[in-house]
C-alpha cells in the first residue's frame, strides 16, 4: 500500500517544469559569470591613438544670444584592441573642454559614435563634426579647448566599462600632444 500511496504524490507536470526551468537558469547565470570571469584575467588593453585634432573651423558666430563652433575633426583611432568575447558594442566620444571665467571647466560633446563590431572598430576620417560647440554663457572668442577621447565598453554580461575623460589616461602619440589643443580666434567668421 505505501508504494501505491507513493505513485499517487507523485510531483506533477508544473513542479517538475519549475524545477527543471530553474535548474537551467541557474546554470546559464553561472556560465554568464564564467565568462565575466574569464575576461578579468585578460591583460588590460587600450585603443590605439594615431591621430585627434581639430582639423578645421568652419564657422564661430553668435546664435540667438550664444556664441556656437563648429569645428571638423581629423581623427585617427583603432579600437580593435578592446574587442573579445564579451564586447558588445563601443560607444565612442570626444569632448571638448576649455575653462571659462563664469564655469571653471567647461566641456561638451562634439562627436559621438557607436561601434557594433570589430571589423568597424577603426574610425578615421579628418572632416567628422556631429554637433556644434555652444557656450550660452560665456563667449568663445579666444578660448583654447583641449579634445579629450572617451568610450565605453557595453558587455554580453557584467558592469559597463568607463574610460576617458579622466576615468583613464589613454596614451596620445607623443608627436600628435601639441594638436590636441586648439585656440579659437578673436572675432566672429
Amino acid at each position: 500500500a505505501t508504494a501505491r500511496a507513493a505513485l499517487i504524490t507523485m510531483h506533477s507536470f508544473w513542479i517538475r517544469a519549475n524545477a527543471v526551468f530553474f535548474f537551467g537558469l541557474g546554470v546559464l547565470g553561472l556560465l554568464a559569470f564564467a565568462n565575466v570571469a574569464s575576461t578579468w584575467m585578460l591583460p588590460p588593453a587600450s585603443p590605439t591613438v594615431n591621430s585627434l585634432r581639430v582639423y578645421d573651423l568652419r564657422r564661430l558666430h553668435q546664435f540667438r544670444g550664444s556664441d556656437r563652433a563648429i569645428l571638423t575633426v581629423d581623427m585617427d583611432v583603432d579600437f580593435t584592441p578592446l574587442w573579445n568575447w564579451n564586447v558588445k558594442q563601443i560607444f565612442v566620444f570626444v569632448v571638448a573642454e576649455y575653462r571659462g571665467s563664469v564655469h571653471r571647466r567647461n566641456g561638451v560633446v562634439i562627436f559621438d559614435h557607436i561601434i557594433e563590431s570589430e571589423k568597424d572598430s577603426i574610425i578615421k576620417g579628418r572632416d567628422l563634426i556631429k554637433y556644434p560647440l555652444v557656450d550660452e554663457v560665456e563667449s568663445l572668442k579666444d578660448v583654447s579647448i583641449q579634445l579629450k577621447l572617451g568610450y565605453d565598453v557595453h558587455p554580453l554580461f557584467g558592469p559597463m566599462q568607463l574610460f576617458g575623460t579622466g576615468q583613464r589616461v589613454i596614451p596620445y602619440p607623443a608627436d600628435d600632444m601639441g594638436t590636441v589643443n586648439f585656440t579659437f580666434p578673436t572675432v566672429y567668421n
